[in-house]
């Protein structure tokens, strides 16, 4: 089948209405916007004038527990699927991607009338998603001398009530643990957790983790995302209070393309 692939780093309004529209045919399907540094691909069959489905994704740089990634979705008309849309998609986000950041992984989670075939077989590892349901309190002498915590906070788009704060734990000029924390109200994400190798296993994360979440409004949902490989965080955060709540399957899409895929044309 005849499978056009256009691209763009800037969606117009008859894009944005054609992602809405099958995101939503597709179950309220989630999609990276065109802010992520990554282009939106958008496919096309002959004789259709609306889209066949579409690719977005976001580029997400290493830190120092994961790998340099691009994460991509993918959604796909119900009607069209099985019939290569997805394949096409992919191919050219590989290309894309290997052009961008060489050095990045192509990673996802694959769509679920996918699950049976052969592009599931080359399994990565599952995004668990946790929520805080019993967040600690710090006792009194859980700070050691010469430690302090601080925040920058960052006003989210104008009319949103969504911020983003940087929380660091000093040790005197040193810093000793950081995240980063979006949201507003009474639902915030915790995100880049991040405790250098050398400072690790001193309980510095715990107490900026609970910390943080201790000076919250009461009530608030607080969630994360997390690696299933990554066990040291994992342990962070049950012991912070979050549980799993969800997971998602994700897949090493560079692994799956042929080789002639991943190399810039």
């Amino acid at each position: 089948m005849n499978i056009q692939i256009t691209q763009t780093k800037k969606m117009s309004r008859s894009q944005q209405r054609a992602q809405a529209r099958i995101c939503s045919l597709c179950g309220g399907y989630d999609a990276y916007g065109d802010d992520t540094g990554f282009p939106v691909f958008f496919a096309h069959l002959p004789g259709r004038p609306f889209p066949a489905g579409f690719l977005s994704g976001c580029h997400i740089p290493a830190d120092p527990q994961n790998p340099e990634t691009v994460e991509v979705s993918a959604a796909v008309m119900p009607e069209m699927r099985r019939k290569g849309v997805f394949k096409s998609l992919l191919e050219k986000a590989a290309r894309e991607a290997a052009e961008l950041f060489p050095a990045a992984t192509l990673t996802g989670p694959l769509p679920d009338y996918l699950s049976d075939s052969q592009l599931s077989r080359d399994y990565l590892y599952d995004e668990l998603l946790m929520r805080c349901v019993s967040p600690g309190i710090l006792p009194d002498n859980a700070l050691p001398e010469g430690v302090s915590f601080c925040k920058v906070r960052q006003p989210g788009e104008s009319g949103s009530i969504d911020t983003e704060t940087a929380w660091s734990l000093l040790s005197g000029s040193q810093t000793a643990a950081r995240l980063a924390l979006t949201g507003g109200g009474k639902f915030y994400c915790v995100s880049h957790v991040e405790v250098p190798e050398a400072l690790r296993r001193r309980g510095y994360g715990t107490v900026l983790l609970t910390h943080v979440l201790c000076s919250l409004p009461a009530g608030s949902d607080v969630v994360l995302q997390v690696r299933s490989v990554n066990k040291p965080a994992l342990r962070l955060y049950q012991k912070t209070g979050f549980e799993i709540t969800d997971k998602l399957s994700f897949y090493r899409f560079d692994r799956l393309m042929a080789p002639a895929v991943m190399t810039p044309r």
